[in-house]
């Protein structure tokens, strides 16, 4: 029998918690409707613009330099280009980097957040590697999957640590969004 891990008890409780996105073979989905590359959250009674200025206001506060992460298009979009060092670990010994991309759109009491594209990358003993979605690994080490071209899982640790960077990352933006404090 397996045992299960600190990590996946966590990530279980989160999930049940904060449902959001899900990692797949074919990308993330929303944990609602898995036909679905993105997840809305609704804001009762919040217009576009104060929706977008309150996202930009708190996107701004978690970033060193705001103006070289984040593309805007007036009112309607936000796309955040972050990378997040040694942010998602595979096993013992392999702890990847994380570029991300995650575009945002507002309307009317609504916000999509469009599903993350992702790059990972580390260098181990001079070996550069790169562990992909879906890869096969190959022999000298430098491609990984968390899924291999057949299907099977083979990074649980890896789907688990990227489910909860990015669900962590939007509940705390619409934390963020929600608390809009003017008090201070």
């Amino acid at each position: 029998m397996k045992r299960i891990t600190l990590t996946s008890v966590l990530f279980l409780c989160y999930l049940f918690v904060n449902a959001q996105l899900v990692l797949t073979p074919q990308g993330f989905v929303s944990t609602n409707d898995t036909s679905k590359n993105y997840i809305v959250v609704s804001f009762d009674s919040v217009g576009q613009k104060a929706l977008f200025d309150r996202a930009l206001l708190y996107l701004n506060t978690i970033y060193v330099s705001p103006k070289d992460v984040l593309s805007l298009v007036d009112s309607t979009s936000i796309t955040i280009n972050g990378l997040s060092k040694g942010a998602i670990p595979r096993n013992n010994q392999h702890v990847f980097d994380l570029n991300y991309s995650i575009n945002i759109q507002f309307k009317q009491g609504k916000i999509r957040v469009n599903a993350p594209a992702v790059k990972l990358t580390t260098t181990v003993y001079s070996n550069f590697q790169t562990l992909y979605i879906v890869a096969n690994n190959s022999l000298d080490g430098r491609r990984l999957g968390i899924w291999n071209e057949k299907g099977k899982l083979v990074s649980e640790r890896a789907k688990i640590e990227l489910e909860t960077f990015f669900n962590k990352y939007i509940d705390d933006m619409v934390k963020g969004i929600n608390s809009n404090s003017t008090d201070w």
